[in-house]
């Protein structure tokens, strides 16, 4: 008998364990509780959170309420909205893709038209005519930790996703999001963790 025939009778002498022994002879250890799966789990929403499901930003999947125009063929850009009065605001297929196109508006205002500040940036974001524009810089700022004047770079992750969140949180009064969907977003423009 070769080693292979020695090694298959061994295995094979004590094929079915005595009570109590587990499959290599052993003493059964006590059962210990199946682990807890791995699972995220949900963060519960604040009242104005829960507020914010009615924005219309929120139901256009547009949580930065970007304005349609004909000229711009955002991913995900399934139209325009139906309902508003005016019907002005783009309508996209999904939230990250929503959030993907308020990312990269933002990383336009840097690379186009040269603004390197929330004051900047805002500014052109949400312009006086229809905004109080200085609280809106002042509460991004605020939400950023940094001051509204300070250099900022939006293709920084440290940056753009505190950004996003902000800006989402004023448009539509809250953030009814769960974390992983503005961070896939913010990814889908290419802002790299």
């Amino acid at each position: 008998m070769g080693l292979l025939g020695w090694l298959r009778a061994f295995w094979q002498r004590d094929a079915v364990p005595p009570p109590g022994a587990d499959t290599l002879g052993a003493a059964t250890l006590p059962k210990q509780p199946d682990p807890l799966p791995s699972v995220v789990i949900p963060r519960p929403l604040s009242a104005q959170d829960e507020r914010a499901k009615q924005a219309r930003g929120y139901r256009n999947k547009n949580p930065g309420n970007i304005d349609w125009n004909a000229r711009n063929d955002w991913r995900g850009q399934i139209g325009r909205e139906a309902t508003g009065n005016p019907p002005r605001f783009i309508v996209f297929d999904s939230h990250e893709n929503g959030i993907r196109a308020l990312a990269r508006l933002l990383q336009s205002y840097q690379t186009k038209h040269n603004l390197h500040t929330i004051a900047g940036i805002i500014n052109r974001w949400a312009p006086t005519k229809e905004n109080n524009t200085s609280a809106y810089v002042n509460f991004v700022a605020q939400r950023l930790g940094i001051e509204p004047d300070e250099q900022v770079d939006v293709f920084k992750w440290n940056i753009a996703r505190p950004m996003v969140e902000a800006i989402i949180r004023k448009e539509l009064g809250g953030n009814p999001y769960p974390p992983e969907v503005i961070d896939e977003g913010v990814q889908r423009a290419g802002v790299v963790r």
